[in-house]
């Protein structure tokens, strides 16, 4: 039998000022009435109890089945795990930045990153470079296996949105090279200036 342990913060019978202590599912503490559990998994599943004890007592529910009937995988899944507990449900949104570190939450799940704690590494590096066919821009970008997106590289000699075109391996002297951990993305430099960048999607979306 499992037992979650809500502790009333004062003496009073009819408190609901309630300090939740869930740690056997992930733990949240939290100064709300309400009992929310994220991140479970089917080795969570089972019967439990609730106690709710104060200075002048405690009362035990009776036993609840709890049945996982499927696992989050993925963005969800990652999105439970660190952010169900963001006060803003926008700051949850896949292109959200809550850390303000300038990468938002997809590419905080793509990178294997905190979505609350600004990080400023994980950025692409890029160089040109004088070859026998011409000037060649390469860039390399972090990478890693992440369930449920895809990545697309695109390119540009402008910053506005409808300038941006997809880049295709072999095409039109473009390479793309794949890694354990990065992307190696080079092309011939064409004109005065051109922007290179990868774009993360997620699957269905």
């Amino acid at each position: 039998m499992n037992l979650l342990a809500i502790q009333v913060m004062n003496d009073s019978p009819s408190s609901s000022d309630l300090l939740c202590n869930v740690e056997l599912l992930g733990g949240r503490d939290t100064n709300v009435p309400t009992l929310a559990i994220g991140a479970i998994t089917s080795a969570d599943a089972g019967n439990y109890q609730v106690e709710v004890s104060n200075g002048a007592g405690s009362i035990v529910s009776e036993n609840v089945a709890v049945v996982v009937a499927g696992e989050v995988s993925g963005y969800d899944g990652w999105r439970l795990a660190h952010l169900a507990e963001t006060p803003n449900a926008t700051d949850a949104e896949p292109s959200a930045d809550p850390d303000r570190d300038g990468k938002s939450n997809l590419q905080e799940y793509y990178l294997d990153t905190d979505p609350l704690n600004p990080d400023f590494g994980g950025i692409p590096v890029g160089f040109v470079e004088q070859t026998e066919a011409g000037l060649v821009l390469t860039v390399r970008f972090p990478r890693r296996d992440t369930v449920g997106v895809e990545e697309v590289f695109e390119m540009s000699a402008e910053m506005s949105a409808e300038a941006w075109q997809p880049l295709t391996d072999g095409v039109d002297g473009v390479a793309i090279q794949q890694t354990a951990t990065e992307f190696v993305v080079s092309l011939p430099v064409v004109g005065a200036q051109g922007f290179v960048r990868q774009t993360l999607r997620l699957d269905g979306k």
